[in-house]
């Protein structure tokens, strides 16, 4: 019997690494990785049976199939997705199945799309994935009609053990959402602004203040939208639900996007999220910054994370693959889903043709074929291990503020339309205390005012990334724990360091956190080496993990880690480096991408 349970994957009650993949066997016109249709099903029978062999446990499919309307009844043909649940179960696969497609009004009613800035409907684009105006009544209702036939549908299919909630849902990159005029209405009643938003970005205060109702208003609409669906799909279909969001949400025009990882952890069973930064090189560290955000958010709420999409595209080497998995594992994730198992197919207009696969489109194994088989093998030998422990995580907490990035992204971001390229200082100096921290050892938690009143984490030190923009509410909540003895202080990008909010006193991060006691978790002689560690209650697993764009492996790699103490290491994961430990400090020669060594609390 499988389960998910606060996103832990368990296999007839044991707690489990999910270890899954994707199957599209036809997605939609422009996304087809099977090039005859009538071939589908026996092109599955052989996909899926090498997927297990492969050592993966999880398949991820979406609702295909047509939605229409009986006696003015949503109903959807769910034939050819029930034949691809039972190829899995006969194959050992668990299944995800997403519930939502791209848009839906079989009602035609009006004004069903969102709408930009200059009253035009939202495009139909592959990677758009969430279209319909999120406060028309019809489309709602059709949304939540689709979603509970599904969920109702699949209640009592055991193979399905969870429910997504559409894809990537986000607004989109390129402009400003949503002026839709039922949008418009909602605002208007929700708010009691009763004048129209400005257009643009604010050019008085006036417009500020109105600008930025409007952005909290849509950015509210958002992820309540999801979790509403989520809700729904969860009582009906007696099932967990989640998304799978894209790292905008924690990255600059985060404003614009409208996701937030609090809100969606809070309402959902666990946090999905996709990635396809590379691990690599300097990029390295934004990298496993979006994962300790969703790691400490997750774990907030007690429950955990998941890369429902990790970078699998065809020509990643062997190295970059062991690379991201390492992270993953070593930053506390649950389940790792490489996008996909088959790449699309190669036809005219295809948005990723042969572009992410375990196999290319025709079945050939990629470079990384083997190596994807070693590691599923090596996880699931250690998964009971793994999923029962946490990442290591020290008690200082990097704040996140919605409302800040909303005011920040208002005044620094002009006319620019391109999410991808906004560049408020929130976002920035964010990453950058991040960085700092990761380069002298410390692992930081990240929290908002929610979790901190909660009392879901108490970190002894908080580091802001700016107070420009920060409401009143949570200046004053800070200060309150700041009188019971909570260090709060503020990045100051001109001598990178931190100074008190009254800026009476300013210190480095090293100064600040030797001076509360919290010590480094280790220190290493080399770049692009770094540590994760993960604890349950009978050991700990140590990830070294060298993620250098060279791919070369290094000499002589030194590191100073006093979790040691002289205990008795284990390697359990290696290319057969030559490890010495001498007190606590640990030597590896020629290391390559990475070790993993285990190390028992107490000695057998």
């Amino acid at each position: 019997m499988n389960k998910i349970k606060r996103g832990i994957f368990y296999q007839d009650e044991q707690e489990t690494i999910a270890l899954g993949s994707h199957y599209y066997p036809s997605f939609h016109p422009k996304k087809i990785p099977v090039f005859s249709l009538k071939e589908q099903q026996k092109e599955a029978e052989k996909d899926l049976k090498a997927m297990h062999e492969l050592g993966f446990n999880l398949v991820r499919f979406a609702a295909l199939g047509s939605t229409y309307l009986e006696d003015n009844v949503i109903r959807k043909d769910t034939e050819f997705t029930d034949q691809l649940l039972e190829i899995a179960r006969r194959n050992y696969l668990a299944s995800l199945v997403r519930l939502q497609g791209y848009s839906s009004n079989l009602r035609n009613a009006p004004y069903a799309l969102m709408q930009d800035e200059n009253g035009k409907e939202i495009p139909l684009k592959w990677d758009y994935f969430i279209r319909n105006c999120l406060s028309n009544p019809s489309v709602v209702k059709e949304d939540e009609e689709i979603t509970r036939y599904l969920a109702k549908h699949y209640e009592n299919n055991e193979n399905v053990i969870g429910f997504q909630i559409y894809n990537e849902p986000a607004y989109p990159f390129m402009g400003f959402y949503d002026y839709n005029p039922f949008t418009l209405k909602a605002f208007h009643i929700e708010t009691g602004i009763f004048m129209d938003p400005p257009y643009h970005r604010p050019k008085t205060k006036e417009e500020l203040t109105t600008w930025i109702a409007f952005r909290k208003f849509n950015n509210r609409r958002m992820n309540q939208y999801l979790v509403h669906l989520a809700n729904i799909a969860t009582e009906v279909g007696k099932k967990p639900s989640f998304t799978c969001l894209m790292p905008s949400a924690v990255q600059q025009g985060s404003a614009i996007r409208g996701t937030d990882f609090f809100t969606i952890t809070k309402g959902m069973d666990f946090l999905g999220i996709t990635l396809y930064i590379s691990p690599l090189g300097v990029v390295s560290k934004e990298y496993q910054r979006i994962l300790d955000i969703a790691n400490s958010v997750a774990r907030a709420y007690q429950t955990h994370a998941w890369a429902i999409e990790c970078d699998a595209r065809v020509d990643m080497s062997s190295y970059e693959y062991e690379v991201m998995m390492l992270y993953l594992l070593g930053s506390g994730f649950k389940g790792m889903m490489p996008y996909q198992y088959r790449a699309d197919a190669e036809i005219e207009g295809a948005p990723e043709p042969n572009r992410y696969g375990i196999v290319y489109n025709d079945g050939t194994e990629t470079k990384k074929y083997k190596t994807v088989q070693e590691m599923n093998y090596f996880i699931q030998k250690w998964s009971h291990h793994l999923a029962k422990a946490e990442a290591y995580q020290h008690p200082v907490a990097i704040y996140m503020s919605q409302d800040m990035a909303i005011y920040q992204d208002a005044i620094t971001n002009a006319e620019q339309k391109n999410a991808w390229k906004c560049k408020e200082p929130y976002a920035i100096y964010s990453s950058l205390i991040y960085e700092s921290l990761l380069e002298k050892g410390y692992h930081p938690q990240f929290v908002n005012m929610e979790v901190l009143k909660e009392k879901r984490v108490e970190p002894q030190v908080i580091l802001l990334p700016s107070i420009d923009g920060l409401p009143l509410e949570e200046k004053d909540y800070l200060t309150s724990l700041e009188k019971e003895g909570v260090d709060i202080r503020v990045y100051n990008p001109f001598f990178h360091g931190y100074e008190t909010v009254d800026e009476e006193n300013k210190q480095s991060a090293t100064e600040l956190l030797m001076s509360r006691g919290i010590s480094p978790l280790y220190q290493v002689n080399q770049e692009d080496v770094y540590v994760k560690v993960l604890e349950n209650e009978e050991e700990y697993f140590i990830f070294i993990i060298h993620s250098s764009t060279n791919e070369k492996e290094l000499d002589q790699v030194s590191i100073l880690l006093p979790l040691l103490k002289e205990k008795t290491i284990e390697i359990i994961w290696s290319h057969q480096e030559i490890v010495q430990c001498l007190g606590e400090t640990l030597t590896i020669q020629h290391l390559k991408s990475g070790i993993i060594l285990r190390l028992r609390k107490e000695e057998k």
